[in-house]
């Protein structure tokens, strides 16, 4: 329903650089705690994991969905949210299956958007390290990465 879907402005300087919206912006103010996350395999590589499933902290970050901005490259989903947090009256079975983690590129330079906090969840604080090394990298560094 579009009342619950908003554009989510990742922006540099006014410009839209990640295409996403976001998903019952309504709730924003959804509660925290730990969720689970599905993630890929690239996402698995990019950042360093070694399982398909992480539990990791959440506090009231946007639920990305694609927006399909015509002159912004599309995102490519790294994880999505297997779990929700549903509580301050937003409604149950919004956030799961949304994306959690996005990159994308945009222009010469690479976005990466966490919704969840690995910087406040024991054990993933390196996913920042390693996703902005991904970002300020060019893509033959990038591929040392993996």
């Amino acid at each position: 329903d579009a009342q619950n879907e908003a554009y989510y402005p990742v922006q540099l300087s006014g410009t839209i650089i990640l295409d996403a919206k976001v998903i019952d912006r309504q709730h924003w103010n959804r509660g925290f705690g730990n969720v689970d996350l599905e993630v890929t395999p690239n996402c698995k590589t990019l950042l360093g994991l070694n399982q398909e499933r992480v539990t990791i902290y959440y506090h009231q970050g946007p639920l990305l969905a694609p927006a399909n901005h015509p002159d912004v490259p599309d995102f490519e989903a790294l994880a999505k949210f297997q779990t929700e947090i549903a509580k301050n009256g937003a409604p149950a079975g919004i956030m799961t299956g949304t994306t959690a983690i996005a990159s994308g590129e945009y222009h010469q330079g690479r976005v990466f958007c966490f919704s969840p906090h690995p910087e406040r969840t024991a054990g993933l604080e390196a996913m920042v390290i390693r996703a902005v090394t991904w970002a300020a990298a060019t893509s033959k560094t990038a591929d040392a990465l993996k």
